[in-house]
């Protein structure tokens, strides 16, 4: 169960952030997903025991735990994906504005 602060874009919105920022907020967002996304997978690796059992409430409090832990390495960037992808993001930015100028002034690479 993945939990998404709808609050956090409202915030955005009435705090002026600027473009940049609503795109680091994007970025963290999607490497919570993508977190969240690989702990569910390794979690369906874990044999299961008598011990916890298989409840329907269990798969919900391990969907919990999964999504605050996902959370939590997201907010730390420790895992590095938002970050990865602003880098890109920039170097394609720089990139287009290089050949839009080079357009302009009638040069190719």
């Amino acid at each position: 169960m993945l939990y998404v602060n709808p609050l956090d874009t409202i915030a955005a919105r009435a705090k002026n952030f600027t473009q940049s920022d609503r795109t680091k907020m994007a970025f963290r967002e999607l490497e919570h997903v993508f977190s969240y996304m690989v702990l569910q997978e390794m979690r369906k690796t874990v044999p299961h025991n008598d011990l916890f059992g298989d409840s329907q409430m269990r798969k919900v409090v391990d969907g919990w735990l999964d999504d605050a832990l996902s959370k939590k390495w997201a907010a730390s960037g420790q895992l590095g994906i938002a970050q990865q992808m602003a880098d890109q993001l920039r170097v394609n930015q720089s990139q287009q504005a290089l050949q839009k100028q080079l357009a302009a002034s009638g040069k190719s690479l």
